[in-house]
């Protein structure tokens, strides 16, 4: 399957593509070794979207800012089901929004195993594997999750180009990026054309 990258300037396509308590809101912010901001956790290769975004043309960054500021936290996803979380994938629009999303999903279940376990038991395919996207050494762990858009299991994405791809029974692909110590660095989406 051939993939369109969407949101992602370099060396492939851009393109536009992841009320709660105040007491669950707490409960799904988690602490990070550095408290650091999301725009310092998430990464674009192997620097941090501040660092990339310091070259970045405007119209690049703007989705990514958006995005985080929509989606500060995990209760901002979706909602908290006892041990799970339910994405609000009906709220997303962007692949940049699912990205942030993701990436705070991947944070919140700690493990690429329950991270997995997630992908599963939302009726997508998933495979682990080491391999080299964008980072100049290879990295510990790619968790890839990929299902298609008319599968009745499949998220409801809204924005007008997951209409299409559903519409045309065109696939989606979520991945996942993970660093040496196994904390997530990153995520992606991407529409599949046959």
């Amino acid at each position: 399957m051939q993939k369109k990258y969407m949101g992602l300037p370099g060396s492939f396509l851009c393109f536009a593509l992841c009320s709660t308590s105040t007491a669950l809101a707490s409960e799904l912010t988690l602490p990070t070794l550095d408290n650091a901001p999301i725009e310092d956790r998430f990464h674009i290769g192997k620097r941090s979207f501040s660092e990339v975004s310091e070259s970045w043309r405007a119209e690049s960054v703007a989705p990514f800012l958006d995005a985080f500021g929509r989606f500060e936290s995990l209760s901002s996803c979706g909602v908290h089901q006892g041990d799970t979380f339910a994405l609000a994938w009906e709220e997303f629009s962007t692949a940049e929004e699912i990205r942030v999303c993701l990436f705070l999903l991947a944070e919140f279940f700690r493990t690429p195993d329950q991270m997995r376990k997630w992908f599963d038991e939302q009726g997508f395919h998933t495979h682990l594997s080491s391999e080299t996207v964008g980072f100049e050494d290879k990295i510990p762990l790619v968790l890839h999750a990929s299902i298609r858009l008319h599968d009745e299991r499949g998220p409801n994405l809204i924005g007008e180009v997951f209409r299409y791809a559903r519409a045309n029974h065109i696939g989606f692909s979520l991945g996942i990026f993970y660093d040496e110590t196994i904390r997530p660095k990153s995520a992606e989406a991407a529409l599949n054309w046959n």
